[in-house]
């Protein structure tokens, strides 16, 4: 292995281990409602965002996306959607909840399949199909062990699915896409913050409260530039690997640290899961080896 690859993998490994271990994070501001947090990983990273772009000239890419119609209004929905999905996982962090929004982004990879089919005419392979009629089994036996529809976890896996749907109508780099995302969800901020009559969120924070809830622009930034840093480095297909430690940290800490609810019931879900994921893997492989000869 070359340094260069070998770097892609530290960073690759940084990012996807950051987000996995992010839970701790974000239940550390448990006194918070999930609206609170959400505000404020929008400010700071849009000021984080907004300064790098700045001292990197990224400008002119920016304004490329804002002055085209289609590109526009793909990055308006992205800023949505990737809004929808960070409010959904604080709270289900902050809800006990981690168990399942673990289930929700190991199932995404198939998610991103089913919507290139469906949208941008991708065709399924034997394995792809495989793999997801397992998946759908999965989620089918986890909704039925805990009598609903695992919405959190269905929840997170479409709106990330559709997120990287519409970021493919408007390619531009992570961090110049990053602060347009968090421009077009700023009106949040305001929604969030001003009923509560202080900037914080609360009257009378304690310091280490509000530093953290500054630090939340850095900690949503600084994995999304490993994760850039890493995708020039290394092949897809080594992405593809890494993102699976990710979930699975979130899984280990929602049964080891938070000592959320695992019964058999859940245990079959992810068992089912896990193998669609390792059919998936498998002909993702075998694919590209065709190609290759």
């Amino acid at each position: 292995m070359n340094p260069e690859t070998r770097r892609g993998f530290v960073f690759g490994f940084l990012a996807y281990a950051m987000w996995g271990l992010l839970p701790l994070y974000w239940k550390a501001l448990s006194a918070f409602s999930a609206e609170i947090i959400l505000a404020h990983r929008i400010l700071w990273a849009l000021v984080l965002t907004a300064g790098f772009v700045v001292a990197l000239r990224l400008g002119k890419e920016t304004w490329s996306v804002v002055s085209n119609p289609r590109k526009l209004l793909a990055m308006i929905g992205a800023a949505i959607l990737i809004s929808i999905n960070w409010w959904l996982y604080i709270w289900a962090v902050g809800n006990g909840f981690l168990v399942e929004s673990a289930l929700g982004y190991f199932i995404n990879p198939l998610v991103s399949v089913v919507l290139g089919i469906v949208f941008l005419r991708e065709k399924l392979s034997g394995w792809q199909g495989a793999a997801f009629s397992l998946a759908a089994s999965g989620v089918l036996v986890m909704g039925w062990g805990i009598g609903h529809v695992p919405w959190i976890a269905l929840g997170l896996a479409f709106s990330f699915g559709f997120y990287g749907l519409l970021k493919k109508q408007a390619p531009v780099s992570s961090l110049a896409s990053l602060q347009l995302e968090t421009l077009f969800s700023s009106p949040l901020i305001f929604l969030f913050l001003i009923p509560t009559g202080t900037f914080w969120g609360t009257t009378n924070p304690e310091g280490w409260q509000i530093a953290m809830l500054v630090v939340a622009g850095p900690v949503t930034v600084l994995p999304l530039l490993l994760f850039g840093s890493a995708a020039r480095k290394i092949t897809l297909a080594q992405i593809g690997f890494l993102q699976y430690i990710s979930p699975t940290l979130n899984l280990s800490l929602g049964i080891f640290v938070f000592h959320e609810h695992f019964d058999a019931n859940k245990a079959v879900a992810f068992a089912l899961i896990w193998c669609a994921l390792a059919l998936f893997s498998i002909g993702e492989w075998r694919g590209r080896n065709l190609v290759a000869q």
